[in-house]
């Protein structure tokens, strides 16, 4: 076991003195939307009632503090981040408006009767000896005149294993905790009776 490690050692600092090193590092890199399954299924008699609701989507806004920041590498004592050089708000936006338009919402852009705000409280991913991801929403429903019908928190978590700091890794593991926060949204009772 300890020359595992000091073989793992010697490659990172091996690695880290080629001249590609810095092409490999898992900085500025995009985001790509890459679950490792399906839309999860919901109950049509969940969703009833609101399909005809006109939601307009606002931009969401990041409040984490380290924006750029999407993940961190803590294999074996070592610490390597994990950037992106895309606007984690702005992707998440879009995601949101695509998935709740798969579910077979109306998601609209004027006239709506709906306003859905979004806050980004986590969007990470820690990998050890695997991929864990947390991503957290602030999610606020609002009448055009700007009453708030609803708020709360929602929130998914996935593990994957893979490679070492694999690209494709943080990708799956972020992607599949999305899906998993917006499918504790579309479950919640007290959120759906709010859209109606």
């Amino acid at each position: 076991m300890k020359l595992k490690y000091i073989l793992f050692i010697c490659y990172i600092l091996l690695a880290m003195a080629s001249p590609g090193y810095a092409a490999d590092a898992l900085t500025d890199i995009p985001l790509v939307w890459k679950p490792t399954s399906n839309l999860p299924k919901l109950e049509t008699r969940t969703l009833s009632g609101i399909y005809l609701k006109k939601i307009r989507i606002l931009p969401f806004t990041d409040k984490r503090e380290n924006k750029n920041e999407i993940g961190r590498n803590f294999e074996h004592d070592i610490n390597m981040a994990v950037t992106t050089k895309d606007d984690v708000a702005a992707w998440c936006t879009d995601k949101f408006k695509t998935i709740l338009g798969q579910y077979g919402l109306n998601i609209v852009e004027s006239k709506e009767e709906v306003i859905l705000k979004g806050e980004i409280l986590q969007f990470y991913v820690i990998e050890k000896s695997t991929y864990k991801s947390d991503v957290g929403f602030k999610i606020i429903a609002e009448s055009p005149s700007g009453t708030i019908l609803w708020q709360g928190i929602t929130g998914g978590r996935a593990t994957r294993f893979g490679r070492s700091y694999s690209e494709d890794n943080y990708y799956e593991a972020l992607s599949n905790a999305y899906l998993e926060a917006i499918q504790g949204l579309l479950e919640s009772r007290e959120f759906i009776e709010s859209l109606k």
